[in-house]
């Protein structure tokens, strides 16, 4: 069936009466210049901007929750390598000096690290007599108290810390301090 306009209204060809209005059809009036899509494109817009920021949040959290699983992550690398020299520690103090070891000389003080280094334990170390692994710097304090060895890791960049201390070499003489707020 044709349909016709008439002032700025739809009349259908068989009866003169008003069927609708341009704006009933989604078409825009030339006179007033109005029309539906403009507050359908406000709509949209304020979807797209409200979209943006959902992103935005999502994607700050996610790189949050990356940091926080890498600082974790390196603080339990970090603890391996540092048990595993203690371990290595251990071990060297319970081989014969015979065999290039501690010789097991421990009271119910002690044991005497003061000959522990690095090298003897079988780890290369650094010009700062430190082991630098790629979790951290790890170093062995057995000076500042011989009756005692320390195992210090380190990670400046990440801020952990691992402490262990040796007294024996048994297990109810290990002490183990974890600091994941350590700053350099």
């Amino acid at each position: 069936m044709p349909f016709f306009v008439v002032r700025g209204h739809l009349t259908h060809a068989l009866s003169p009466t008003i069927i609708g209005s341009y704006q009933d059809l989604g078409v825009p009036d030339l006179a007033t210049n109005t029309s539906p899509e403009v507050a359908m494109s406000q709509a949209q817009f304020l979807m797209i901007i409200l979209g943006v920021i959902i992103v935005g949040i999502a994607v700050m959290l996610g790189v949050r929750g990356y940091s926080e699983g890498r600082k974790k992550a390196n603080l339990d690398a970090l603890a391996q390598d540092t048990y595993e020299i203690a371990v290595d520690g251990i071990r060297w103090m319970r081989k014969p000096e015979f065999f290039g070891g501690g010789g097991d000389n421990c009271d119910v003080g002690g044991c005497d690290w003061s000959s522990a280094t690095l090298e003897s334990f079988g780890y290369g170390s650094e010009a700062d007599g430190n082991y630098h692994s790629f979790h951290g710097i790890i170093e062995i304090d057995p000076v500042s108290n011989p009756s005692e060895l320390v195992v210090r890791g380190t990670n400046d960049e990440m801020g952990n810390e691992i402490v262990i201390r040796i007294r024996r070499p048994h297990v109810d003489s290990v002490y183990t301090v974890v600091n994941p707020m350590y700053a350099p």
